[in-house]
């Protein structure tokens, strides 16, 4: 039995993950219409086809379809689209699957297209290749099969999908495969040569196919430690004491020992003497959901990139992150979603201008010398007295390069950045292995270029974005937010009329935001002349 309470922490975060991600699958099945057409992913993760047939889904997809992208797809591929709609059976969903990867292997691209008919091509082939699963043929229940393996290694290469989506696919794959004859000669070969065994209720087919994944998964994992309660001995007379050193249901929150104390309880100088054998308490991750429905309202053009990063941070026993490089045109508003990503989730933060460091002082200097300092992410756990937080390296890619006399802020990163490094991280400056783990990092660059190598393999790039012309209300609000945090009154810069909102309309077509705050700003001067008061 461990007693480790980050342990249980992170199992905590796991089974309200898990909690979520089934509220989430099921408020969208049981929240659809009848008639709703299901996507290919929807299919491999259980839900029905629309209105509850598959001939009655065939029809309205291949409409769908075929009313869409009608003047796009090919014409042999349109044909086999109408036979197929008229005659669902095996021989014409055949048709159409072959004649759509044909194309997609060619690499079909029409002049003109408002598509990526590449991948509507293969999302033909695909779907067709479940339908003819459903029917019944052997060899698409094995290509089935191989779609939903692919599926699930898409999934595993996007950190923190939802883990009950992930579940049902899986469900669906065991599923196929148990179709998938094993006798030589049982391939069919025309579709009077389906054997009947192959047609099965979809339905009972998952159930059973579920079942199994549960055996297999209480087979492979570990069994959790019994509660304290039920571990409570009833013999009278026993021995109690022991149970107050015990994981429970009231286990305090994650702590980080940033700074061990020295031998014999020796604590260091100065102000890191106050953590100086102390384990820190750390923010907890706030609800995820609320906090990128907030950031997406404050940045509506980043919502992928926001999204990506919230999908990130899932799972995790405190408020922290991956090392993420947010990347974006200049003025686009990559150092406001960081500071508003470190308010959101109200963790101590410093924001570390890149563009003027040109040494290595960031990890800290010697303590031989009189100018002794702990590094920046050391100092954020001594001054706030937190075990976690976010550094900020704002314009990272305008850091100076490697091989300098005094050393370079991109040579330090080297070792911040690598998880292991950071969890033993030798601080120059305090002489002894502190414990950084705690500490995130956001980066922020307008390109990559000059970072390829071993330091940009460190982060996780996600691309901000551009805002929009349509952004504007947005953005305006927020400018004139940050104009009334550094008055006495916020009711001396009302809002904007409307004919001031079109001028800057007008003026400002999106791009970079930088312009349009010098016109937000001009706009709240001139109403303060006396000149234009009336």
């Amino acid at each position: 039995m461990t007693d480790d309470p980050t342990r249980w922490a992170r199992r905590a975060a796991r089974i309200a993950t898990y909690a979520d991600s089934e509220e989430r699958l099921r408020t969208d099945l049981y929240g659809r219409a009848p008639s709703q057409i299901p996507s290919i992913e929807d299919i491999l993760v259980g839900f029905p086809w629309a209105y509850g047939n598959v001939d009655r889904d065939i029809a309205a997809w291949s409409t769908a379809v075929g009313e869409r992208l009608s003047p796009e797809l090919p014409g042999d591929v349109l044909q086999a689209l109408a036979a197929f709609r008229a005659n669902p059976e095996i021989g014409t969903a055949l048709a159409l699957e072959t004649l759509a990867l044909r194309h997609a292997d060619a690499g079909c691209r029409p002049p003109h297209t408002s598509f990526d008919l590449l991948d509507t091509l293969r999302e033909i082939a695909d779907r067709a290749t479940l339908y003819l699963a459903e029917m019944g043929d052997p060899g698409a229940t094995a290509r089935a099969v191989a779609l939903c393996v692919e599926t699930l290694h898409s999934y595993a290469t996007v950190a923190g999908s939802d883990p009950c989506p992930v579940r049902e696919i899986g469900v669906t794959l065991m599923s196929l495969a148990s179709r998938i004859a094993r006798e030589p000669g049982a391939i069919a070969e025309t579709e009077s040569d389906v054997d009947a065994r192959f047609i099965m209720e979809r339905r009972a087919q998952r159930v059973s196919a579920k079942t199994l994944l549960e055996m297999l998964a209480m087979t492979i994992v570990a069994p959790e430690p019994m509660s304290p309660e039920r571990q409570t001995p009833k013999a009278a007379g026993m021995d109690m004491s022991w149970l107050a050193d015990l994981p429970g249901q009231s286990e305090p929150a994650p702590s980080i020992l940033v700074l061990p104390a020295g031998p014999d309880g020796k604590k260091a100088k100065g102000q890191a003497g106050t953590i100086s054998g102390r384990r820190l308490p750390c923010v907890p991750m706030p609800d995820l959901q609320d906090l990128g429905q907030r950031l997406v309202e404050r940045t509506p053009w980043a919502e992928a990139a926001v999204s990506r990063i919230v999908g990130l941070m899932m799972g995790r026993p405190y408020a922290a992150m991956p090392n993420i490089l947010l990347v974006g045109p200049p003025g686009g508003g990559k150092t406001s979603l960081a500071r508003d990503l470190v308010s959101e989730l109200g963790v101590p933060s410093i924001i570390y201008a890149c563009a003027s460091a040109s040494d290595s002082s960031f990890g800290g200097t010697a303590a031989q010398w009189s100018t002794a300092r702990p590094s920046v992410m050391a100092q954020l756990c001594i001054t706030s007295g937190s075990g976690n937080g976010i550094v900020v390296l704002d314009e990272i890619d305008k850091a100076s390069a490697t091989g300098g006399h005094n050393g370079s802020l991109r040579e330090v990163l080297l070792g911040l950045a690598e998880p292991s490094t950071r969890r033993a991280y030798w601080d120059i400056g305090l002489e002894t292995a502190v414990d950084l783990s705690g500490i995130s990092l956001v980066a922020t660059a307008n390109g990559t270029e000059s970072l390829r190598g071993p330091l940009l393999d460190r982060f996780v790039v996600v691309d901000v974005g551009t805002p929009r012309r349509r952004d504007l209300p947005v953005l305006v609000r927020g400018i004139l937010d940050d104009l009334r945090a550094d008055v006495a009154d916020a009711r001396w810069i009302p809002d904007l009329d409307g004919a001031e909102i079109d001028a800057l309309a007008g003026a400002w077509r999106g791009g970079s935001i930088r312009p349009l705050r010098r016109a937000v700003e001009r706009i709240v001067a001139l109403r303060s002349s006396p000149r234009l008061a009336h």
